[in-house]
């Protein structure tokens, strides 16, 4: 079991949004690509995701080894 912090969130990295293009650092497409990039490299098999409120939307997009 694991709790993944999203870019931005909890004990995860805060990056200044300043420091990117408008509008590219905290979306729904960067959050599901954490999201799918962790499944891949940590867990590496079939996974479920259980979310809540903004990690919901990410969960969505997911698109790598759920079930």
């Amino acid at each position: 079991m694991f709790a993944i912090d999203l870019l931005g969130y909890g004990y995860s990295a805060k990056p200044d949004p300043k420091s990117q293009a408008a509008h590219t650092l905290y979306t729904f497409d960067t959050w599901a690509d954490q999201l799918n990039d962790f499944i891949e490299q940590m867990v590496g098999e079939p996974a479920f995701l259980v979310t809540n409120s903004i990690g919901g939307v990410a969960g969505l997009q997911v698109r790598s080894l759920c079930v």
